[in-house]
């Protein structure tokens, strides 16, 4: 049975060649592995997670649809990596 995998943070929605480069990498590295990646997260997706607070963020992860898939999942990858900013918008 594969290990079933949520991906966060996959900023290769974007069209920047860094993003997209380092999340075909992760895929291909999963997909090889044999892992199922089952859901896929965009940073944009998580935004309503944000807050400078980290009670307020696991309160808010605690009652959204997202606490199921991370209870459902094997293992986590969350992207580490820089925002870009482009014409005042962050993402």
């Amino acid at each position: 049975m594969k290990k079933k995998i949520a991906y966060f943070n996959c900023t290769g929605v974007f069209p920047h060649i860094g993003c997209l480069a380092v999340t075909d990498s992760h895929m291909r590295e999963l997909i090889a592995g044999g892992y199922d990646i089952f859901k896929i997260y965009s940073s944009l997706d998580t935004k309503f997670l944000r807050s400078k607070d980290r009670k307020i963020s696991l309160g808010l992860a605690k009652t959204s649809s997202i606490k199921n898939v991370i209870e459902s999942a094997d293992a986590l990858v969350i992207k580490k990596g820089q925002f870009i900013t482009r014409a005042g918008a962050t993402y």
